[in-house]
């Protein structure tokens, strides 16, 4: 099998280059490196801006599979661009599923989507049911969740065979700056014990759990929408004291400071996961303390 896998050096496309690679599958790697020089386990790598429609041309023509994931994330970059983040994700989206139209192999196209996509539309847990609903159009938060509305639907009115992942707050010692427990690791090393948004809970999936489900769902399944993720549900407080922990501090003795929410941040997002459970039923994803443990410390 031959892949190809856009945003490589990112949280998650990196662990799929890892564990493909380990699998003996043959790894095409593409990213700009705009994010740090992570160079994942690849056969090839290309450094190119997908934006670019020129940029494919030094692709090759017969991937099997394409996990695509390249993207500008991370919730400060939605708040201080957002017009970035709309036009170049859409852009990036465009431009790839155009190109898989064009393959002479009728590749699996597998979709990174976002929990940001059904953010708020219920306070119960959210399944691939839930409907989309946006309060406040203006809100530059959904620069991120409209781009990747749009390619939910694109992709599956494109005529491609799809699998598209919706992750719930994936994580890892990759994650990058603008992702909460990358934001909290830093600060907290930096002496900085303030907290934003201590009342909300979220439920965290480590990367490596998220995407051995994604591969064991794209071998197995196609034209189908499902949620990637923990429904281990923690408040953001509780979360971020088992950060602490993690780096040796006894988060009883921190004099914390409590800052509300940002505009837009919801209260509550918890996966159903039963959709995957049923695709995937040895699923069983590790808990935040047991991962933030792997990814940051050995002090819990």
């Amino acid at each position: 099998m031959k892949v190809l896998v856009t945003g490589a050096s990112g949280l998650i496309g990196f662990e799929v280059c890892r564990q493909l690679s380990g699998k003996g599958v043959t790894v095409h790697a593409v990213d700009n490196l705009s994010r740090g020089n992570n160079y994942p386990s690849c056969n090839f790598f290309y450094n190119l801006d997908l934006s670019d429609p020129s940029s494919f041309d030094k692709l090759q023509n017969d991937y099997d599979v394409i996990y695509h994931y390249a993207a500008i994330n991370g919730t400060i970059h939605f708040y201080e661009k957002p017009n970035d983040v709309t036009r170049i994700n859409t852009q990036i989206d465009m431009n790839v599923f155009e190109f898989a139209k064009r393959l002479k192999t009728d590749p699996l196209v597998v979709y990174a989507s976002s929990s940001e996509v059904v953010a708020g539309s219920s306070d119960e847990s959210l399944s691939e049911t839930n409907d989309v609903c946006i309060k406040d159009i203006s809100n530059p938060r959904w620069s991120y969740r409209l781009a990747k509305i749009l390619g939910e639907n694109y992709v599956r009115n494109s005529g491609l065979k799809y699998l598209i992942c919706r992750y719930f707050n994936v994580y890892s010692s990759l994650s990058n700056d603008g992702h909460f427990v990358a934001d909290q690791v830093k600060k907290i090393r930096n002496g900085i014990f303030s907290i934003i948004g201590y009342n909300e809970t979220r439920s965290f999936c480590h990367v490596s759990d998220a995407v051995d489900a994604t591969i064991h769902c794209a071998d197995r399944y196609t034209n189908e929408l499902i949620n990637i993720g923990n429904d281990e549900e923690i408040k953001i407080k509780n979360a971020t004291e088992i950060i602490a922990n993690s780096q040796g501090l006894d988060s009883d003795s921190i004099d914390w400071e409590y800052i509300d929410s940002r505009p837009g941040s919801v209260m509550r997002r918890l996966p159903n996961i039963d959709k995957l459970r049923s695709f995937y039923p040895e699923y069983l994803p590790m808990l935040f303390k047991e991962g933030i443990h792997k990814s940051f410390g050995n002090n819990l």
